[in-house]
């Protein structure tokens, strides 16, 4: 046989003391004639069952077997700097050699920053763009240092996307990200991967009138930023915030909440100091996305604006941005934070090498298929388990690459009925979820354009929802009447397109839409894993497969 182009790309940060930090991932890809002819990606943790796991053996490894991989191709290797592991090629080669026994024809090391850019541009649709990178830790970079964000004019020149720097901020690595890392700790949540639940209470604060940053000038909130020391992010906040503000937030981050009692750390465990500080942090951040896009427009004069980095997974944020600039598309890709690295990577690798880049990194489904049967489901058999007001777990063909759920490894009900409220109950007892936090929506792409939704593919804006007067919607939006949606092209998932179609007749507009894990654990993979998970959870009331239904009796 001919020997192909094989490209893989692994995420696999490690600091300089050996030590694995978290979230590995790779990606992989055949190209022939110059077109990806088959693209498949995976975070570690879907395959070792350890949420956040570090590590890159087990997702290379099924990336290289899922795009069929033979001895005799070429391997053109891309790892993606982390930390203080930048610029180290000679471990990189090391490491692939160590962990895969197979020697690279090539090896490239791509900054963090730059796979982030990259996998935001090519996943726009755009011809030409303005990416910001805003990052939680940081990158460190040999020429710069610390740097918390990036940002690039990003176009395709002769079919080849190209990212040029054109700014960075926060080069001390005490950014926005930091701040958000500090306030989650200092709030009592055991890990920084917990932000969005501060992002849920800056929105029961803002539900209550609290005043937030409203006030405060950015004097002090620069201030406050420089005052979280990443080695310390919960103590050096506190320290900060209370010296900041005297006696305004004395209440605030006396209960720990990294224990698993959902009921108990709920509402009635929150203090108004707490909201407080959550509305603090979060309207801080919105600020200052608002005033770089503001300032960075004004030099590039284009007409998309992409992000990436951690930052970007604060859906609110994002949303509110794009709602203050209607006058540009504001996109996210399916995986913005480091989950999403390998997939930047690779599209650094394969740019300027083929014709089909943009339409191959826009489709999230990049798991292995045959890991699940793979049959079309029947829509109208799902939306009538749906209308019976059954919670159903779906686990169907490719698996979502990133932390959404988009339907194919999904825990769905249907809203605006009689039984949502039981649905919505069943559905936070299997998630161990706090009642603070509201669940997602999917609707069809049509119904949100006729509702004045903005397109959010990957479950990444969160919308103004307050004037709209639809059930579905009342009932899935969140304290603040934002609502956190996913817009589903027909073209991307028929089956479940046509049961929200089936569900439209009834009145219910959209499906709840939650991942298909239980807490502190990553999103099932394989079928085994979606089976027992439905055997342990009786508040689920039926799984589909792709051609198997189990149903509860």
């Amino acid at each position: 046989m001919a020997s192909r182009d094989v490209f893989l790309a692994i995420y696999s940060a490690r600091r300089m003391d050996g030590h694995r930090l978290h979230d590995g991932n790779a990606a992989a890809c055949v190209v022939e004639d110059g077109v990806i002819v088959c693209l498949r990606a995976i975070a570690e943790e879907r395959l070792s069952g350890i949420k956040h796991g570090h590590g890159f053996a087990l997702s290379a490894g099924y990336c290289l077997n899922a795009v069929g991989f033979r001895s005799n191709d070429s391997l053109h290797v891309g790892f993606v700097s982390s930390l203080d592991e930048p610029w180290r090629a000679d471990a990189c080669r090391a490491e692939v050699e160590a962990h895969l026994g197979i020697v690279p024809t090539s090896l490239r090391v791509v900054g963090h920053h730059e796979s982030h850019a990259m996998l935001a541009f090519v996943s726009s649709a755009a011809q030409s763009a303005l990416a910001i990178v805003v990052d939680g830790a940081g990158n460190l970079t040999p020429e710069h240092g610390w740097e918390a964000e990036t940002y690039f004019d990003c176009r395709y020149v002769d079919g080849s996307p190209t990212i040029d720097v054109i700014g960075r901020e926060h080069t001390s690595g005490r950014g926005y990200g930091q701040l958000f890392r500090g306030a989650t700790k200092f709030l009592g949540f055991g890990s920084y991967h917990q932000a969005s639940k501060v992002m849920a209470l800056a929105g029961v604060a803002r539900g209550q009138g609290l005043p937030g940053a409203r006030d405060v000038c950015d004097d002090k909130i620069d201030a406050l930023l420089d005052s979280v020391d990443p080695l310390d992010p919960r103590g050096s906040f506190g320290l900060g915030l209370r010296r900041l503000f005297p006696r305004r937030f004395d209440a605030a981050g006396r209960v720990d909440r990294s224990g698993s009692d959902f009921e108990r750390l709920g509402r009635s465990s929150l203090t108004p100091a707490d909201l407080d500080v959550a509305l603090l942090v979060q309207d801080a951040l919105e600020r200052h996305l608002e005033s770089v896009v503001e300032r960075r427009l004004a030099d590039v004069k284009l007409q998309t604006v992409c992000w990436g980095g951690g930052v970007a997974m604060n859906c609110v944020a994002i949303g509110r941005v794009a709602s203050a600039h209607a006058e540009v598309n504001v996109t996210v890709p399916c995986a913005p934070s480091d989950e999403g690295q390998a997939l930047g990577t690779l599209a650094c690798l394969v740019a300027g090498k083929v014709t089909n880049l943009g339409d191959a990194f826009t489709v999230p489904f990049l798991g292995e298929p045959h890991s699940l049967h793979s049959a079309v489901v029947d829509g109208a058999r799902l939306a009538e388990n749906l209308l019976a007001g059954k919670v159903v777990a779906r686990a169907v063909g490719g698996s979502e690459y990133g932390p959404r759920a988009l339907g194919h490894r999904s825990l769905l009900a249907a809203p605006g009925l009689l039984t949502t409220d039981a649905c919505v109950s069943r559905l936070r007892r299997v998630k161990q979820r706090e009642d603070f936090q509201p669940f997602a929506l999917t609707i069809r792409v049509e119904d949100a354009d006729e509702l004045g939704i903005p397109r959010s593919p990957y479950m990444s804006l969160a919308a103004e929802a307050r004037h709209l007067h639809v059930p579905s919607v009342v009932q899935t939006s969140h304290d603040d009447g934002t609502l956190r949606v996913q817009t589903l092209e027909r073209r991307w998932d028929p089956d479940l397109w046509g049961a929200l179609t089936a569900l439209r007749e009834f009145g219910a507009v959209g499906v709840i839409n939650t991942s298909l894990n239980p807490r502190g654990r990553p999103l099932v993979e394989s079928r085994p894993q979606a089976v027992a998970m439905f055997d342990r959870h009786a508040e689920i009331d039926a799984l589909t497969t792709g051609d198997e239904w189990l149903v509860r009796s």
